[in-house]
């Protein structure tokens, strides 16, 4: 008993109680590490997926200047088909990474399958975008320009897209340097017709690519008479000098020019241009009428000292080539006498008419002497039945009818002994 009570209560000294096993702390640090690499996968992936494309819009722009010095213009050339094809490829609307033809393919189909929100985005931020120049026109090299952009900044970012810049400058260059010409080099104006119904006409025998191009014009053109200026002009040059120099490149060192109707025919106005040889011919036409006159009559009547009296010369006050320009009455006197002495013997003066003498512009002059009237007048006879011969019996008559009635229309004077 006793011996086995000890070896019981050895046995109970040496009795130890079991120990809890504690936990292993590298555990806890790989499962923090898991969970924190699980969470940076998910925020990468957030913001990779809300990271925005950046798009420049200086990269579809062109500019050209063109032009002449403090006259140029731009022109501005925005590529839209490749601004379109970024924004589509670049834009969350492409969330599946089609290939460009893919994506045009189904946006011009009547199936596709995006969302239609985004669609609508896409359209709105293009349709959006535009620019502007702060100055186009009346350029010089050197200046700048600032092309501002305007976008739909908001839209663009729920689309995944982010513009680059707000503007940007160009420097003008390349102009060319604007030359003073002298347009009326080889330009003249001939005059033709009969003054005072001249008519000019421009002639442009330049050689010069600018003059031979350029539009001039007269301000007259017709109705000109001998000693006129006429003025030729380039063609609204003060009005719009810019036109010229955008167009040609170039001033001009006059604007307009005179010139002088001269070295033409025309009607004669003085009776210093009636020329002996003119006044030969009618005083021979006139007594060929006269003698024909009297021929015709030589049953009643005869004529003897039939002489030569003198002139007079009417010139139009107002220009109307309606009217005759210029009128010569010659006249003629003679003794008409009876066959049967039925009337007494008496003087009678015998005007024959010729109009519009022209004197050439080599100084000969020319008159129609077919165009004659025959002898104007009628003189009171007393012979039977038989009253009248053609002709005045005075000259106070004569100029009367002839000359003073027309005082209105026409300037006269008188050659030869007709007072």
């Amino acid at each position: 008993y006793n011996a086995g009570a000890q070896q019981f209560g050895a046995g109970y000294q040496n009795y130890q109680p079991a120990q809890k096993k504690s936990t292993n702390p590298v555990i806890f640090i790989a499962i923090g590490a898991a969970v924190i690499v699980i969470i940076a996968i998910i925020l990468i992936a957030a913001i990779i997926s809300n990271r925005k494309q950046t798009i420049s819009l200086e990269d579809y722009v062109e500019v050209t200047a063109s032009g002449y010095e403090g006259y140029g213009t731009i022109s501005i050339d925005f590529d839209y088909d490749a601004y379109s094809e970024d924004l589509l490829e670049k834009s969350s609307v492409n969330s599946k990474k089609y290939s460009l033809e893919e994506l045009e393919d189904m946006l011009y189909s009547s199936y596709y399958s995006f969302d239609s929100t985004a669609i609508s985005d896409y359209y709105s931020v293009y349709w959006d975008t535009d620019y502007n120049a702060d100055i186009t026109s009346g350029l010089s090299n050197g200046d700048v320009v600032t092309i501002t952009f305007t976008y739909d900044e908001e839209t663009a970012a729920d689309i995944g897209i982010k513009f680059k810049g707000e503007s940007m400058q160009y420097t003008v260059s390349g102009l060319e340097e604007i030359k003073e010409i002298d347009p009326f080099e080889d330009v003249t104006v001939t005059f033709s017709g009969t003054s005072p119904y001249v008519y000019a006409e421009i002639d442009n025998n330049s050689s010069d690519e600018i003059i031979s191009n350029l539009y001039f014009v007269l301000d007259v053109y017709d109705d000109i008479a001998i000693g006129d200026t006429v003025t030729l002009s380039v063609y609204d040059y003060e009005e719009d000098i810019e036109y010229y120099i955008e167009t040609y490149g170039c001033t001009f060192s006059s604007s307009s020019k005179e010139f002088v109707c001269e070295n033409v025919d025309a009607y004669i106005t003085d009776t210093a241009d009636i020329t002996d040889e003119l006044l030969e011919q009618m005083k021979g036409q006139t007594e060929d009428v006269i003698d024909s006159y009297f021929a015709g009559e030589a049953d009643y009547m005869s004529a003897s000292s039939i002489q030569y009296v003198g002139y007079y010369f009417l010139t139009l006050k107002s220009t109307s080539s309606w009217s005759s320009q210029n009128i010569v009455y010659m006249v003629y006197s003679a003794t008409v006498s009876s066959t049967d002495g039925s009337f007494d013997t008496s003087t009678v003066y015998l005007p024959v008419r010729y109009t519009d003498l022209i004197i050439y512009e080599d100084g000969t002059g020319y008159v129609d002497l077919t165009d004659y009237y025959g002898i104007i007048g009628e003189t009171s006879l007393d012979y039977g039945w038989w009253s009248s011969v053609s002709g005045y019996d005075t000259i106070a008559a004569l100029k009367n009818d002839l000359v003073t009635s027309q005082k209105s229309d026409y300037t006269d004077y008188a050659e030869g002994d007709l007072e």
